[in-house]
């Protein structure tokens, strides 16, 4: 019952961080709106996705800190309402975005441990390329062109440009680093 006003409070304080009000003005319209969150908090139930895959997706670039807290609290539910390979996945794009490479690695390389990859083309593409960006980030070049490779063929065989052109960035900075 206290997750959605927790989250409520979450999404609203890293909301009015961006604007830089006063704390106490952030502190008054978050107890507010949780004061108003009440009754859905109340009529949620268990099953019922509290935030959505997309709302963290988009949320992920301008707010990766409130995305992982999110991700944190839905996870200490017992009852994700999101796939572990989802809520991985989403911690790598936000770790990745506060440029934290060791955490990328560690939930890209889970991410790809699921067996939900084989079914999942685009969420495997994406854990790809972020892995190999991660083996750039470090060193292993050799492994970055690997990576990259299988991601690139992924994303060719599911039609996935934006993917594709992404991965192409990665691996002419890695052909570029290796010469």
């Amino acid at each position: 019952g206290q997750l959605p006003t927790l989250v409520v409070i979450e999404v609203l304080s890293g909301f009015f961080a961006n604007f830089a009000l006063m704390k106490t003005t952030r502190l008054a319209l978050a107890i507010l709106m949780a004061l108003l969150a009440l009754p859905l908090a109340k009529a949620t139930d268990e099953s019922t996705p509290i935030v959505s895959e997309d709302a963290l997706r988009s949320m992920v670039v301008e707010n990766p800190d409130s995305v992982l807290a999110l991700l944190n609290k839905i996870e200490k539910t017992g009852k994700p309402s999101l796939a572990p390979f989802r809520i991985s996945l989403l911690k790598a794009l936000a770790y990745n975005e506060k440029r934290m490479f060791a955490y990328v690695y560690k939930y890209a390389s889970e991410t790809l441990q699921s067996d939900s990859m084989a079914t999942h083309p685009k969420e495997h593409t994406n854990a790809l390329t972020l892995f190999a960006v991660t083996q750039y980030f470090f060193g292993d070049l050799q492994g970055c062109v690997k990576s990259c490779t299988e991601a690139m063929n992924l994303a060719r065989q599911t039609g996935n440009l934006p993917a594709e052109l992404n991965v192409l960035t990665t691996m002419a900075k890695t052909y570029f680093a290796l010469n």
